[in-house]
């Protein structure tokens, strides 16, 4: 369904969500007829639970599925945001069996001399955070993020300890092959996203 940004993210940066707007009960039902038995959510179609999860575990129950992962967005690369966009994926990671993190902020002036290294840094404390719960973290390189390209992706991940979520079409559009970077990072990979790739984008 289609994918907005919901909460207080306009003026709270601990607030941003990305939810899919879709009638919960009805897409999982349709994922496991399809035969899958496992999903993945936005943290906002998560969090939107907040208060009462046993609603969505019973979603999950009745169709037979699990929730494998979440995908947590942030920017990472603004200092005086960090704090909380860490509290944030906290706050999501509470919720979480698994979580996938996506981020890595451009500026409007273009990536600057060192935002690698801060979005390594706000990687790795959120791998941390996350660890705390029992959970395990990984980055999905992403088309319009900072580690697009192959360059890009390697770059990024010389910096940090966390471990990657590859998004096979989206590696292909960022100019990359996805087989070649599966094998680079064959033993940081938790999951991923398999997805194709055709002259009129993502199918």
């Amino acid at each position: 369904g289609p994918l907005v940004g919901v909460g207080g993210g306009v003026t709270s940066v601990k607030d941003i969500r990305y939810l899919t707007i879709c009638d919960d009960a009805d897409t999982i039902a349709k994922i496991a007829n399809v035969g899958f038995h496992c999903i993945e959510v936005l943290e906002g179609n998560l969090t939107k639970y907040a208060d009462n999860i046993d609603e969505l575990k019973q979603i999950l129950k009745i169709n037979g599925m699990e929730m494998m992962s979440v995908c947590v967005g942030a920017n990472f690369i603004y200092k005086d945001a960090l704090e909380d966009e860490l509290a944030h994926i906290d706050a999501v990671a509470r919720m979480a069996k698994d979580i996938g993190i996506c981020g890595g902020a451009i500026r409007a002036r273009g990536v600057q001399e060192g935002d690698y290294k801060l979005l390594a840094e706000g990687l790795d404390l959120a791998k941390e955070l996350i660890e705390t719960y029992g959970l395990k973290a990984s980055y999905h390189p992403h088309l319009g993020s900072m580690a697009e390209t192959p360059d890009q992706i390697d770059k990024l991940f010389a910096l940090t300890k966390i471990d990657i979520c590859p998004d096979l079409a989206h590696i292909a559009a960022g100019g990359g092959d996805p087989l070649e970077v599966v094998k680079k990072y064959y033993d940081r990979i938790s999951f991923m996203h398999l997805k194709d790739l055709n002259k009129n984008g993502f199918a």
